[in-house]
């Protein structure tokens, strides 16, 4: 019996290390350039046995975004201790935060990026990431300091995950020590808000002149890469093709093949356009001459409305990790510019008094994190539209999902009851 004890604890030892191995391949290239091969060789094993442990990679990613999702209801579990909705968030974001810290020291695994887990669409995934969103829910709901339920609530607890969701691309650039001060610093930007109290949230009229592409024997550019960005943010990398993007207009792919030629091209292109129409709103907004704060919702709300609308669709950042990596640099610098940008502005609006002091690079980061974001809100508010968008997602992240003041007032009000 012993003996059998010690079998299954090696066994499952083993299996873990695999899956260990696996993540940290899974987060740098994607599940589609993710082999059983890679991990073999990464661990000193022969291919056959990571087929011990699992028969196919689909399998083995399955079992990776199940352990992170795991990882993340485990968080969600201790932060059920907190009293008040503002404490248990704090528990949470600190637990999380923590782990990011000690696996970027390599004392545990790393965390799963879950950008191909819609593309994956495997039944047990989808569930453990429904059930790790409702404990989020619940974590955010109750009877003291809580969000209300409905659009509210649905959309807080996706913008909270859609800021966890966008931290690799940030965290793999800070030391580890500072994970957890990082992770505090978005916890008060969740909590109170970027704008200063009592400051001005009003949006300006904008006209952003979206780029437009050469037409190619009637077509023009442009539609196909819109169909090619609402397909890749649809379907993840490995359920894109030039044919799947076509057949979304009705078109054949002859006609693009002289601007592109293989699936990477169609992706740093998507890329492209998406950095042009963020420059573009960027500058737009900042023409009109309203205060920072005005300028940074106006930005937000505009691109937030072309992922619900899909009139001009943005390319989610999770189709990065299925590049190689000399075009992955290429779209972090992108990023980066787009970062630089926008915390320029909130630079702007600390020093004209509509922003609170805030670190402006954590900032520009989390509103890049809820556009990314957007394009999936509608999986959790259903039929929502760009105007509840607004008031819902986005404006939470400028007033605050949980401000103070407003854990006072409930108090008082809970004391009064009670009296």
């Amino acid at each position: 019996m012993a003996k059998a004890g010690r079998t299954n604890k090696r066994y499952a030892e083993s299996k873990a290390a695999v899956v260990a191995a696996a993540i940290s391949i899974l987060n740098r290239r994607g599940v589609s350039r993710m082999t059983l091969a890679d991990v073999a060789a990464r661990l000193g094993y022969s291919t056959p046995t990571i087929q011990y442990y699992f028969r196919k990679k689909e399998d083995l990613a399955a079992a990776c975004l199940q352990q992170g999702l795991s990882r993340i209801s485990s968080f969600l579990l201790f932060a059920e201790t907190g009293k008040g909705a503002r404490a248990r968030l704090k528990l949470f974001l600190s637990a999380y935060f923590d782990f990011r810290a000690r696996s970027a020291s390599e004392e545990v695994e790393e965390i799963p990026s879950f950008s191909d887990a819609r593309g994956l669409n495997l039944a047990p995934v989808n569930e453990a990431y429904s059930g790790m969103y409702r404990q989020l829910r619940r974590l955010l709901s109750g009877s003291e300091a809580a969000l209300p339920r409905g659009a509210a609530l649905n959309s807080a607890a996706h913008l909270v995950l859609g800021e966890l969701h966008w931290t690799p691309v940030w965290y793999r650039r800070i030391h580890p020590e500072d994970c957890v001060r990082f992770g505090e610093r978005i916890f008060n930007i969740l909590v109170d808000g970027i704008a200063a109290p009592g400051a001005d949230c009003s949006l300006l009229s904008i006209s952003v002149e979206l780029p437009e592409l050469e037409s190619s024997e009637g077509a023009n550019f442009d539609v196909f890469l819109r169909a090619a960005t609402a397909q890749i943010n649809e379907q993840g990398y490995r359920g894109t093709s030039v044919d799947s993007i076509t057949a979304r207009i009705n078109l054949t792919k002859g006609a693009f093949y002289h601007h592109i030629k293989t699936k990477d091209e169609v992706v740093l292109a998507c890329f492209k356009r998406t950095f042009d129409i963020m420059r573009l709103t960027i500058i737009a907004a900042e023409a009109m001459g309203g205060t920072g704060l005005q300028t940074l919702a106006t930005v937000a709300a505009t691109l937030v409305e072309h992922q619900i609308t899909g009139d001009a669709p943005l390319l989610r950042v999770s189709a990065v990790d299925t590049m190689i990596e000399s075009n992955q640099a290429a779209i972090m610098a992108g990023i980066d510019q787009v970062v630089t940008r926008i915390a320029s502005v909130i630079s702007d609006g600390i020093a004209d008094g509509s922003v609170r002091s805030i670190d402006a690079n954590i900032g520009a980061h989390m509103i890049l994190g809820l556009i990314n974001s957007a394009d999936e809100l509608h999986h959790f508010v259903h039929r929502i539209s760009p105007s509840e968008a607004t008031e819902h997602y986005v404006r939470p992240l400028f007033r605050g999902l949980l401000p103070a003041d407003q854990e006072k007032i409930s108090d008082q009000q809970q004391m009064a009851t009670s009296v």
